[in-house]
């Protein structure tokens, strides 16, 4: 059987943008799901496994230094389209001196970390001589070769600053030299250069793009990833060198290796070899809830980091995990007022792992967040904290604090906390998609958290016919589970040999009077009696439910069949 051809509406989230999911079926777009998610603060991992954030250039006109307005001029001429740049194209700006510090720049608004980059290339006689790109009074120094060079400089910056070139420097007058692709962007390194003209421009999973996800490790196939919205508190996520982050007994090196996001973005945590803790912390403001805390960390030659968080007010009410990164183990040891729980999780085949913490507050308060090194065994103190008198260090990005039973995908903070809002979809088809008073629902899901607590009246996915009337599937505390809602009445049906934790193929038929649901090759109810009379003569809408009690849903394949399929081919298609 081709079910893809009998299904009335086919939805394989493998077609997204602007905002829109694309369906297969209706033709003509009736039933593509209008989608929304909050704040351009989201990230995936791509196909190629890497963390794929948002990235912004917030340069103007950055291949046309012409633009004089925009670009501010001092001792030279630029000269838009005179020299073939590093993409091939004849777009470069020439430089042209006409005193001894030809400059040029323009002012930029951002608060927290940011990165200038520019490409340069001699001509003639200023080669050998000294160019340099600038935030404010900051400069990267370079000598200009014949060939193209890309430099780049890192600073923090609060409200607006001037961002530019200096090239070449020193000059004398007819000096010349060819400069391209200025980039200003959030972070400590800089990224694939994005071309600006009258604004910046945004790429990656921003605000209102759905997000097709891959497993970091096989990143093979995608799913359409739904999240809750979140909030991560740790300040400055990727900048552990920034003062935010105090060193107790190490030290931060920036930049030292390449981070999961496939930049070399990743600082060096380096013990001092002395007596007493070793640790990175800051304080985070946090409700007296559970939340998660969350990081990426490699070896380098250390292979025990510990994360802790100070549960309440006293030195035995901390929380600590640690993780054994030879082993991809974790242990948790408990306090006056719980036992945390936490998880080790490989991303990509690099050493690299993402460590998880999770533990329940017992007050409002600045809460002190702890991650370093630690030793096997229990901790030597009533805070959580290790003495390590070596001087190891391992590698760490991507910090993560939210108030939550679960760690979220990547929030990266700079300069404050950041927020992404939850994915969301609730669109109304333009025709019904059933022939008769049948119909069958298909979903293929890829699991949820293990630690998700979910309130067994909410709904994730769910496909509505007439008021009252739809199908839904979500999960109690530990399974998945189907609601066949009819006439007002709901029809609940716990699927207990499939845990929430595991991909799942589930196949609803529904008719006026009855309901049966196969699950991954299993007839799980057999036409099964609704509570009241229920009308799915149309499907007429989809709509998702993606809050914190929910928890993170993984699309891979939805589809809806205009009658009821017979039992064997809903074993069929859900083996």
């Amino acid at each position: 059987m081709s079910y893809l051809s009998d299904a009335s509406l086919v939805m394989i989230p493998s077609g997204v943008e602007a905002g829109t999911v694309f369906t297969s079926k209706p033709a003509g777009g009736s039933a593509d799901l209008t989608f929304t998610r909050s704040n351009d603060t989201a990230t995936r991992v791509g196909p190629n496994g890497y963390i794929e954030k948002v990235r912004t250039n917030l340069a103007l006109y950055s291949q046309d230094f012409s633009q004089i307005g925009t670009w501010v001029p001092r001792n030279g001429t630029y000269t838009a389209n005179a020299g073939t740049a590093p993409d091939g194209t004849n777009t470069a700006t020439k430089v042209t001196a006409t005193n001894i510090d030809p400059y040029i720049y323009q002012s930029i608004s951002f608060n927290g970390v940011i990165t200038a980059s520019c490409y340069m290339k001699g001509i003639g006689s200023s080669i050998g001589k000294n160019a340099q790109v600038r935030i404010g009074a900051i400069p990267t120094t370079i000598a200009l070769t014949s060939n193209w060079q890309r430099v780049s400089v890192t600073t923090t910056i609060s409200g607006a600053t001037i961002c530019g070139v200096e090239v070449p420097d020193p000059a004398i007058i007819g000096d010349e030299a060819l400069i391209w692709g200025f980039q200003v962007e959030a972070g400590t390194v800089a990224t694939d250069y994005i071309e600006t003209t009258t604004a910046a421009v945004s790429v990656g999973p921003v605000a209102n793009v759905p997000r097709i996800n891959f497993d970091p490790v096989l990143p093979r196939t995608g799913y359409l990833l739904w999240e809750p919205q979140r909030t991560n508190l740790a300040l400055y996520s990727e900048q552990i060198d920034n003062a935010v982050w105090t060193k107790d007994g190490t030290t931060a090196t920036v930049n030292q290796t390449a981070s999961p996001s496939g930049y070399a973005d990743a600082d060096l945590v380096t013990n001092n070899g002395l007596s007493g803790d070793h640790t990175i912390y800051q304080a985070i403001g946090l409700s007296a809830t559970t939340c998660t805390v969350s990081a990426y960390v490699k070896k380098n030659t250390e292979s025990y980091v510990h994360l802790t968080l100070n549960l309440g007010s006293n030195e035995n009410e901390w929380a600590t995990a640690t993780f054994n990164l030879d082993t991809a183990t974790s242990a948790n040891y408990a306090n006056t007022l719980s036992t945390p729980s936490s998880t080790i999780t490989a991303f990509g085949t690099d050493g690299w792992y993402r460590v998880t913490m999770t533990c329940t507050l017992a007050n409002t308060a600045n809460h002190i967040l702890l991650i370093g090194f630690a030793k096997a065994g229990a901790p030597d103190t009533s805070r959580g904290r290790y003495v390590t008198e070596n001087t190891n260090s391992f590698y760490i990005w991507g910090c993560q604090t939210e108030e939550g039973a679960y760690p979220a995908s990547y929030i990266p903070t700079y300069g404050a906390a950041a927020t992404r809002g939850n994915d969301d979809a609730d669109t109304p088809f333009a025709s019904p998609l059933t022939t008769d008073g049948s119909a069958t629902i298909f979903f293929h899901d890829l699991g949820v958290p293990d630690s998700d607590v979910i309130n067994a009246t909410s709904a994730s996915y769910r496909y509505q016919a007439s008021t009252g009337n739809y199908v839904s599937l979500t999960t109690n505390d530990t399974a998945w589970r189907v609601r066949v809602q009819g006439g007002g009445t709901a029809n609940y049906k716990g699927l207990n040999d499939h845990p929430k934790t595991s991909p799942i193929k589930v196949a609803v038929i529904v008719s006026s009077t009855h309901y049966s649901i196969f699950a991954n090759g299993v007839k799980e109810v057999d036409n099964e009696s609704l509570s009241s009379t229920a009308d799915f003569s149309s499907i007429q809408s989809f709509r998702t439910n993606i809050q914190e009690d929910v928890g993170v849903r993984k699309t891979v394949q939805h589809l809806v069949f205009p009658t009821a399929l017979t039992d064997t081919q809903a074993i069929e298609l859900t083996a």
